[in-house]
């Protein structure tokens, strides 16, 4: 139970954070139904359908986390049919949970809902909600205002369900200090350790357990399939460095792109806002705007604003500030607000009632900052890097398509494309399927790289733009195939593992006769080190400790707790290796970190089986539904 609680308050924040990533990773899902589209079903949940895309759509996005986390160890960690079967199970029990909050009358207003988008940060801008940031998040991840939403919807609908179903856990005062007890529990340790190293020696390898290892693991002797590739690499920024400008050509250009450097006008306001979101219920609306008027009506009188908006505005995020949204530029707010703002004279001007999607506003000029355009010597170092990176791009995008040009008509050397564009045939080092580094990384130039053309042909690759102003193009020169490594070719590396494997099994037979007499109590144990054995002296430790091996200390807190006055000897291996014999020889609490942790360890606790009490629920309402699943 301590070991899976130290685990969960470890992996609480962990879990969080993976599920804050997973989340918008299913919401901005690429594959999005088009109407007219035929649907299909993944499952039916008492009916009502799992769509084949969503499931495509939370799959991938759960896969591609996944490989994220696990990089190159995905492959061994994650087996696929399990993993599907595991986002198939979690889509139904969803299902299965929104039908019965739905069901049970859970409900989500829309002002609920539109007050937690609002104040959502990837929404905001200067600290104020803009539609227009919010149409364009959505747009740019192929998701719509109304699908979104509703997911919103669901998922607050959920963490209602899961509240309920978590209030109601408790965890005994007894329990929380007993856990903290055993938490902050203190063990006198110490250890005899045995090298291997001086065993290596002793060991003899023949050449029949040499052929016997290889011919039990041929599977860990394949060579992979290997590329050694001569490239050529053309590159914006290699260009644009040798660049050099005249004062002519700046002035020419600045004068030519002052609109570059412009700085529009800028806005600075104060607002009030009563929401009353479209679509809104009648009488809402009307109370909304009620009490908008009667504001409008205290401030014409004189009341002051700010103090106004501090306690009567419900945009969070300028009330505090006396409803003051700091400078902004057209383009920033919804067209509404927009045009009401820039509208105002001079500062202290009040708008009238401003309609938006999202309620009533009441608007305070506070500064009004003018267009300006910057002087030549302000901005002649932008200037200069925006022309050269202009000329640069220019001449990148004409050599480029000579580039493509030779090296396509005499593609078996890339001599004649080096030659002609000035550049340096560069050696990669070799490299797998995995790739190499820096544009080797990229899979277009890796699939190039191990091309039919480029392998058996003989030929150039073709030229693979990697990012913008930048692209390269590559010539085999030596190919390796995937093999199986002769025994002559790893005998020595076998021979080297299986002497050290000896020399371990050495070092543990040493140990275990160790331990008779060392666990005596008479016996001194620093009076059995010899050349490789060496004796760490007791001390006391936490489990979390940083002043010895993790390793030892799970050991050690894994053993029997010693009586008063005796010691407990257990034998462990380390990774390295080595054998050690570790004696326990006293157990006693830390009573200041007992109430350090108590509160810890009760929210620990609690997550754990309030964790615990949503699963269980979840799987209770999903096995009393009614389920069809169409997925093979």
């Amino acid at each position: 139970m301590l070991s899976a609680i130290r685990e969960r308050s470890q992996g609480v924040v962990a879990w969080i954070i993976i599920i804050l990533i997973i989340i918008p990773f299913a919401l901005w899902g690429v594959d999005q139904f088009r109407s007219g589209d035929k649907i299909e079903f993944a499952a039916k949940v008492n009916g009502e359908g799992i769509a084949i895309g969503e499931f495509s759509r939370t799959f991938d996005n759960v896969k591609r986390q996944y490989q994220e986390n696990f990089g190159e160890m995905y492959a061994s960690l994650v087996q696929e049919d399990k993993l599907r079967q595991q986002v198939l199970d979690d889509l139904i029990e969803r299902s299965a949970i929104d039908q019965t909050t739905l069901k049970e009358g859970f409900a989500v207003s829309d002002a609920q809902l539109m007050q937690i988008i609002q104040s959502q940060k990837a929404f905001q801008e200067k600290g104020m909600f803009s539609l227009s940031r919010y149409e364009d998040v959505l747009k740019n991840n192929a998701y719509s205002k109304e699908r979104f939403e509703q997911s919103q919807r669901q998922f607050m609908l959920r963490s209602q369900f899961e509240g309920i179903a978590t209030a109601s856990e408790i965890i005994g005062a007894s329990e929380v200090i007993a856990l903290a007890g055993l938490e902050s529990q203190l063990r006198e340790v110490g250890y005899l350790r045995i090298d291997h190293r001086p065993f290596l020696a002793s060991v003899t390898v023949t050449d029949a357990q040499i052929k016997s290892y290889y011919d039990a693991n041929l599977d860990k002797f394949k060579s992979s399939e290997q590329v050694e590739v001569d490239y050529l690499r053309l590159s914006a920024d290699a260009l644009l460095k040798s660049i050099t400008l005249t004062d002519e050509q700046l002035l020419t250009y600045y004068k030519d792109h002052t609109d570059k450097v412009q700085l529009p006008e800028k806005r600075n306001v104060r607002h009030i806002l009563i929401m009353s979101v479209k679509d809104s219920d009648v009488n809402v609306d009307a109370t909304a705007k009620g009490k908008a008027e009667d504001l409008l009506a205290q401030i014409n009188k004189g009341a002051d604003f700010a103090k106004l908006a501090e306690s009567n505005s419900e945009d969070p995020g300028s009330a505090t500030r006396g409803g003051e949204l700091g400078f902004f530029q057209r383009g920033d707010m919804v067209p509404e607000f927009e045009t009401a703002a820039f509208a105002l004279a001079k500062a202290g001007d009040i708008s009238g009632l401003v309609r938006t999607s999202y309620g009533y506003h009441i608007l305070q000029l506070v500064d009004i900052e003018p267009m300006q355009t910057p002087s030549f010597e302000k901005v002649r170092d932008v200037m200069a890097l925006e022309l050269k990176s202009e000329l640069a791009m220019k001449d990148y995008t004409q050599r480029l398509e000579k580039l493509k040009t030779v090296v396509y008509e005499q593609a078996d050397s890339l001599e004649p494309a080096a030659k002609s564009l000035g550049l340096t045939i560069e050696k990669a080092p070799i490299m797998g399927h995995e790739g190499g580094q820096g544009v080797f990384a990229a899979q277009p130039v890796i699939d190039a790289a191990f091309s039919p053309a480029v392998i058996k042909e003989k030929l150039n690759s073709n030229v693979i733009e990697t990012e913008a102003g930048e692209a390269v193009v590559m010539h085999a020169r030596a190919h390796y195939p995937e093999h199986e490594k002769t025994l002559a070719e790893v005998s020595t590396e076998i021979r080297s593992l299986l002497t050290r494997l000896g020399a371990i099994e050495l070092a543990q037979a040493q140990a275990r006769a160790l331990l008779p007499e060392a666990s005596k109590a008479s016996v001194d144990p620093a009076l059995l080190v010899k050349d490789g054995i060496e004796w760490r002296s007791s001390e006391w430790f936490a489990r979390n400790s940083d002043k010895v091996l993790p390793e030892v200390l799970t050991t050690a807190f894994k053993a029997a707790k010693p009586k008063e006055g005796q010691s407990t000897w257990v034998e462990h291996r380390l990774s390295t290796g080595d054998s050690l014999l570790i004696r326990i020889s006293g157990a006693r609490q830390d009573t200041v970190k007992v109430k350090q942790i108590e509160t810890e360890l009760k929210q620990a606790a609690l997550q754990v089986f309030g964790d615990a009490m949503v699963d269980a629920l979840g799987s209770s309402i999903k096995a009393q539904a009614e389920v069809d699943v169409f997925l093979k």
